[in-house]
C-alpha cells in the first residue's frame, strides 16, 4: 500500500522537535507511566496477554529483537498469549489452560478494545439505555482486570499493565464510531491507571501519546482499520515500552580530541588511534548494536514518534579539526560527509551504513523469521484451546486433526463458520509441522542473542581538499 506523503527536510525537524518534546513531557510529568516498570530481567520469562493487538505480536518481537542488540548478555524469553476478539472476563477463565503453564515471571496486560463495547457508539445521540450499557461496560472493565491481576500476582507472578491502544476515529470515512477511544477507551486508560496505583503495579500508558499521534496525522492510517495498530503503531508500543522501563538513547559515545589524540568512549573502546596521511584514524569497538534502520522504522522515526532521539543514540564527536569538510568512513567505505563543526556536534553512527548498522540488520532478519514462527505457533495453540473448550481432545497429530474437524462441523451454523473454516485449513497444514516451527522458534531467537561477535572496525577523518 502507498505510504502517505512526508513533509519537507525542515518541517520533518521541527515535528521531530516537537514530538521529542511532546514526549518528554509526558515522561516527566508520568503521564506514560503511572508506576515503576521494571528493565527485563536475565532468564526473565515474560508472557504478554491480550487480544488480538497482542496475538499479532509484531510489538512483541521489536522488545525481543531490542534487548538482542542492547543487551544481549542478559537473554529473555517471550510469550504471546493473545486470542484476538478475547477481553478480561475472557482472560481470566483461561489462565488454567493458557497462561500458569507456560511458568511466567511477568505478565504484560494489554485489553479494553473488546470490553468497551464498541458497537454501543453507533448512535450520534445515545439515549439513556446506551448509556447505562457504556458505564455497565466500563464497570465490567474494572472489576474483571482487577480479578485478573489478583490472580496473577497471588501465584507470585508480576503484573505490568499496558493501557488500551486507542481507537481511530479521527480519521473520516466508513466504519467510524465517534466516542469509542475519547469516551469509552479513555474510561479504560482511566481505569488502569488507577488500578496500577491502587494494587502497585507497572503501567505502561500507550493510549494518551497514541491517541495524540492519531489526532495529528490521521490520513497516516496508524491503525489501518481502526483498531489494530500496524507495523508502525506496533513499534511505537514497543518504544513507548522501553521508554517506560527506563531505556536510555545510548547504544555507544566516543569523543575523540583531534589536537591531543585522545578518546573518551561509553559502552565501546577505541585504540590505535592516530594522525595518519593527513586523515584521523582508529579502531572503534561498540560493546551494542543499534536499532536497524528498516522502512517501518524511518516512517516512524520521521513521523510520529522520535526513536532515533529517544532509543537509538550512537555519537561519535570529533573536537580540534580544521574548518572544512571531511568525509567519514567506517572499515573503508564512505558514510557521510560532514563539516567540522558537525563533526564537533557529534554524528549518529546509528542511522549510518556501519558494519553494526549491516550486523543490526542481520538480527532483523532472525527477528522476522522469530516473528512468523511465534505467529504459526500461536495460531496453533488458540486453535487448540478452542477445541478443548468445546469438549474435544486429542492426543498425537492425528487425532487433534479430528478433533479439528469436529469443533468445525459444530461451528457449521454459526455466522463465524467461513472463518473458522480457513482456520482450520491453516491448522490442517501448520499442525503436522509444528515441531519444525519450534525448532525455528528457538533457533532465531539463539540467533538474535548469539549472533557473530561483535564488529571491530576502522573509523576515518580525512580532509576534502
Amino acid at each position: 500500500m502507498k505510504q502517505p506523503p512526508f513533509p519537507a527536510n525542515k518541517e520533518r525537524g521541527f515535528m521531530r522537535k516537537k514530538l521529542s518534546v511532546l514526549v518528554a513531557m509526558l515522561l516527566a510529568t508520568g503521564t506514560l507511566s503511572a508506576s515503576e516498570v521494571a528493565p527485563f530481567q536475565k532468564g526473565e520469562r515474560v508472557l504478554f496477554l491480550g487480544a488480538s493487538n497482542t496475538e499479532i505480536g509484531l510489538y512483541i518481537s521489536y522488545l525481543q529483537l531490542f534487548q538482542a542488540l542492547r543487551h544481549s548478555d542478559r537473554p529473555v524469553h517471550m510469550i504471546n498469549a493473545g486470542i484476538g476478539g478475547e477481553s478480561a472476563k475472557n482472560a481470566i477463565n483461561r489462565l488454567e489452560t493458557d497462561v500458569f503453564p507456560q511458568k511466567p515471571d511477568r505478565v504484560f496486560i494489554l485489553f479494553g478494545m473488546n470490553d468497551v463495547g464498541r458497537e454501543l457508539y453507533k448512535e450520534a445521540d445515545p439515549g439513556e439505555e446506551t448509556l447505562k450499557k457504556r458505564e455497565v461496560a466500563l464497570n465490567d472493565f474494572r472489576t474483571f482486570m482487577e480479578q485478573l491481576t489478583d490472580k496473577l500476582s497471588a501465584a507470585g507472578i508480576r503484573v505490568d499493565i499496558l493501557s488500551p491502544t486507542p481507537y481511530d476515529e479521527y480519521r473520516p470515512g466508513e466504519n467510524r464510531l465517534p466516542g469509542v477511544n475519547e469516551s469509552g477507551l479513555a474510561g479504560c486508560d482511566k481505569i488502569a491507571r488507577e488500578l496500577a496505583k491502587k494494587k502497585n503495579l507497572g503501567l505502561v500508558e500507550l493510549h494518551a501519546p497514541m491517541t495524540e499521534m492519531m489526532k495529528r496525522y490521521p490520513e497516516a492510517r496508524l491503525c489501518g482499520d481502526r483498531i489494530h495498530p500496524w507495523d508502525m503503531g506496533q513499534l511505537i508500543m514497543a518504544c513507548l515500552i522501553l521508554n517506560a522501563m527506563g531505556e536510555t538513547p545510548e547504544v555507544a559515545a566516543v569523543t575523540v580530541d583531534a589536537v591531543k589524540c585522545t578518546a573518551e568512549a561509553r559502552n565501546a573502546s577505541v585504540t590505535s588511534l592516530r594522525n595518519q596521511d593527513k586523515s584521523l584514524r582508529f579502531t572503534y569497538a561498540p560493546k551494542n548494536l543499534p536499532y536497524p534502520v528498516t522502512g517501518y522504522y524511518r516512517r516512524v522515526d520521521e513521523k510520529f514518534y522520535p526513536v532515533s532521539n529517544l532509543l537509538n543514540q550512537e555519537v561519535l564527536k570529533i573536537t580540534g579539526l580544521a574548518k572544512g569538510n571531511y568525509k567519514l568512513s567506517a572499515a573503508g567505505e564512505p558514510l557521510k560527509v560532514c563539516s567540522a563543526e558537525e563533526l564537533a556536534g557529534g554524528i549518529n553512527l546509528a542511522l549510518l551504513g556501519t558494519p553494526s548498522q549491516k550486523q543490526a540488520k542481520k538480527l532483523e532478519l532472525a527477528r522476522g523469521q522469530w516473528h512468523e514462527a511465534m505467529r504459526i505457533l500461536r495460531n496453533i495453540t488458540v486453535l487448540e484451546l478452542n477445541f478443548k473448550r468445546a469438549g474435544y481432545d486429542w492426543a498425537d497429530s492425528r487425532t487433534a486433526l479430528e478433533a479439528a474437524e469436529k469443533w468445525l462441523e459444530k461451528r457449521s451454523s454459526t455466522p463465524w463458520y467461513n472463518t473458522n473454516k480457513k482456520q482450520v485449513e491453516q491448522y490442517r497444514r501448520e499442525k503436522p509441522r509444528e515441531e519444525e516451527y519450534r525448532r525455528q522458534f528457538t533457533s532465531a531467537e539463539e540467533q538474535m542473542y548469539q549472533s557473530a561477535p561483535m564488529p571491530v572496525y576502522e573509523i576515518t577523518i580525512e580532509p576534502i581538499e
